[in-house]
């Protein structure tokens, strides 16, 4: 519900007001991922494109390899270079976007800097090189970044752990914590909401859920990737596999989306099923599409999957109402949640207001002065 209350300055309430509110921006977080070059150095038209569309279409994101530890200590040359990475983020701040981080440890050597093989048969020097490796990116980011991976697909990414025990990764939450307060720490993996029946991997997610939990990690949300292809699952599948998950008793969030198919009315009626789906879930508190060029051409014209995105997160969800206050200085509808911009009119007196709706708020009360 969107109940506004309008006041005059002698608190009275004021009647026949013409209150306009349009939803502003989301509070559930559309996001895609990208790379910062594009954004904070563009050599191309297609960039500067594309830029203005993350403006205009997202609420949030991530860099693709940017934040990886390889890329972090400059194995992956000048394109990933850190420099960019913080230039990227400031960028993300300055225009109020959220961000999330990916990814503090990617447990795998083929996954890390060259230099954590010299260690393999040494667990403490392990150890001690994953935790000043958070210690030093959260240090750099901690003031840019709202949400960050932690962890990234241990069921198939263990090495660090089969040599130290899985009782590392709750080490790495709990450092996480301690040097990026307030930061929502995620745990990341693919193949969860893809299968059409249930899987090992999927028990499997559970149970290092629960083990991190019950050993006292800070573990804030669980990120499920979404990479489909071939036989895709239903609304309903996918809803149960929600359902599933969120009995852990966490916010769920779905990353790095993307289809692979060639049929445009495939990947149109797909997505915009899923995004129906994940939206109307009260467990989930996001969608990530694992690349601008899945919503967005070069040219600026939205993709099939753009196209869903477009119609439903800026259409169909996008409140926009007006009405007359009654005599108690009130109107009543209902609306998406986020923040509002509300404009307030009864004849020469005007006044603009930012609110923000969330569940089971309260009226807002609003002064016409």
């Amino acid at each position: 519900p969107l109940v506004i209350e309008v006041i005059g300055g002698d608190a009275r309430p004021v009647a026949d007001a013409v209150v306009k509110a349009q939803l502003v921006r989301h509070a559930f977080e559309f996001g895609t991922a990208v790379n910062p070059n594009g954004l904070v150095r563009p050599t191309e038209k297609s960039h500067e494109i594309r830029r203005q569309k993350m403006l205009e279409l997202f609420n949030s994101g991530t860099f693709y390899n940017h934040l990886k530890w390889p890329a972090w200590v400059g194995a992956w040359g000048d394109f990933h270079s850190r420099e960019i990475t913080m230039e990227g983020l400031k960028w993300f701040r300055d225009n109020g976007l959220a961000f999330r981080g990916h990814v503090l440890i990617w447990p795998s050597y083929r996954n890390l800097p060259s230099f954590m093989r010299k260690v393999a048969d040494d667990p403490e020097a392990i150890r001690k090189l994953c935790l000043a490796h958070i210690d030093e990116i959260a240090a750099a980011t901690s003031e840019y970044v709202q949400e960050w991976d932690v962890v990234n697909e241990p069921y198939d990414n263990h090495d660090l752990m089969d040599i130290c025990g899985n009782e590392v990764m709750v080490e790495w939450f709990k450092r996480a914590a301690e040097r990026l307060p307030g930061v929502r720490l995620a745990l990341n993996d693919y193949s969860l909401l893809t299968p059409l029946a249930d899987t090992r991997k999927q028990a499997a997610f559970e149970e290092t859920v629960k083990m991190l939990l019950d050993a006292g990690a800070p573990l804030h949300v669980l990120g499920l990737q979404g990479h489909f292809g071939g036989t895709l699952p239903s609304p309903e599948r996918i809803y149960a596999t929600l359902d599933r998950f969120a009995k852990l008793g966490l916010p769920l969030r779905v990353t790095e989306y993307d289809i692979g198919s060639d049929e445009a009315e495939l990947k149109y009626a797909f997505t915009r099923d899923l995004l129906m789906t994940v939206y109307s879930h009260p467990a989930v508190i996001g969608w990530q599409t694992w690349g601008i060029s899945n919503i967005v051409k070069e040219d600026g014209s939205f993709t099939p999957e753009g196209q869903a995105f477009y119609e439903l997160v800026h259409q169909k969800w996008k409140t926009a109402v007006e009405l007359a206050t009654d005599a108690q200085g009130r109107v009543e509808a209902r609306g998406h949640l986020g923040r509002y911009r509300v404009e307030i009119s009864k004849g020469d007196r005007q006044a603009t207001f930012f609110i923000d709706l969330r569940k089971d708020a309260a009226p807002s009360i609003l002064t016409l002065p």
